[in-house]
């Protein structure tokens, strides 16, 4: 009887730019950058996006394929501003959950370094989401059925 072993090596997850939006930031446009996780399914078109089958995207200042830079992403100024968008949940069915929201990120570990975590993204949420903690407003979650806004703040 023969055994085999194999080793399966945690791969990190490459960034995929999708292509860019223009944001009016105050009647200056403002191009920032549509990047997901390489197994993100993501269309960029007219100046918007489209998601399918459990995506998420990031806005970015750069163009990257790569998660190598914790500072790559857009850092939205809402502090006496506002942002608006539209969506079309029309094909979100009931059990579904589309999401718009704003973290802080990078994600930071206890010693207030950026840390990649283990999805290798930065990312963080206020559910502990990537083993890190940090302040989420969700703005949208909902389905066409029913919708939610919530503040969460960060306590670990």
């Amino acid at each position: 009887m023969k055994f085999f072993a194999t080793t399966l090596l945690a791969a990190t997850t490459l960034a995929k730019n999708h292509g860019s939006i223009t944001i009016d930031m105050d009647g200056t446009p403002k191009t920032v950058y549509v990047v997901s996780g390489d197994w993100g399914n993501i269309s960029v078109h007219d100046n918007g996006f489209t998601m399918k089958g459990g995506s998420r995207v990031y806005f970015a200042d750069k163009a990257t394929d790569n998660f190598d830079d914790s500072d790559m992403y857009w850092e939205a100024d809402l502090m006496g501003n506002h942002f608006s968008y539209e969506i079309d949940i029309s094909n979100v069915d009931c059990h579904l959950n589309a999401a718009g929201y704003f973290i802080s990120m990078p994600a930071y570990n206890q010693s207030m370094q950026p840390s990649k975590g283990d999805s290798g993204d930065w990312y963080c949420d206020a559910n502990h989401g990537n083993g890190y903690w940090c302040p989420e407003y969700d703005t949208f979650e909902g389905n066409k059925y029913t919708m939610a806004t919530t503040l969460h703040t960060c306590e670990y």
